[in-house]
């Protein structure tokens, strides 16, 4: 049973097949070591030599089998890549809404930022206001530590004389009565 090499996506890779009849080479490469005549298994490799011994060949039973060992672990690594895939998409999903929390979360600290900046300049303000009515209350302290009546505004930097205007108060007039029309040239006249 001959069968063609498959990717996994399902589609058939054609690969040419050389013997070692096919290819000569007069160098020969260290046991170990890769060259056109030699072959990989589990990692290592092995000359054509060491692989076969003398005229044996293997059955189409001993081929079917291995390549249903190697088409049960191709299967295999492509239900892994297909997780991986799924995987590195969640992945990609996960890391752009990060992003996207990461931005939105600086626009916030950066607002906050403006926030705690306004208050300090607040706070600043309310201190400097703070300063100036203590001194105020100082000084107003120190006036009343002079027991100076009310009216006396000597010392606050008032400078003003005492009132010389008189008060003159005007008497109430009462209001003139009221004259008769005769007096000024009106005659009345009844309706009847």
């Amino acid at each position: 049973m001959e069968t063609s090499p498959m990717n996994c996506s399902g589609t058939i890779v054609s690969t040419p097949v050389t013997t070692s009849s096919d290819t000569t080479s007069s160098v020969v490469a260290p046991p170990g070591t890769p060259n056109e005549r030699s072959t990989e298994i589990d990692g290592k490799y092995y000359s054509d030599s060491e692989c076969s011994s003398g005229d044996e060949e293997l059955s189409d039973n001993e081929i079917e089998k291995a390549y249903e060992n190697i088409y049960f672990k191709w299967v295999q690594l492509c239900k892994l890549n297909k997780k991986l895939e799924v995987r590195v998409t969640e992945l990609v999903n996960e890391k752009d809404s990060l992003k996207k929390a990461g931005a939105n979360y600086e626009i916030r600290v950066t607002g906050k930022d403006n926030k705690l900046q306004e208050t300090r300049t607040q706070l600043e303000e309310t201190q400097k206001s703070l300063k100036i009515l203590n001194s105020g209350t100082a000084k107003l302290d120190h006036i009343l530590s002079f027991r100076k009546p009310n009216h006396d505004h000597y010392g606050l930097g008032y400078i003003g004389k005492a009132s010389t205007s008189k008060t003159v108060f005007v008497k109430e007039s009462s209001p003139p009565n009221p004259r008769p029309y005769s007096d000024l040239g009106i005659i009345s006249t009844k309706m009847l």
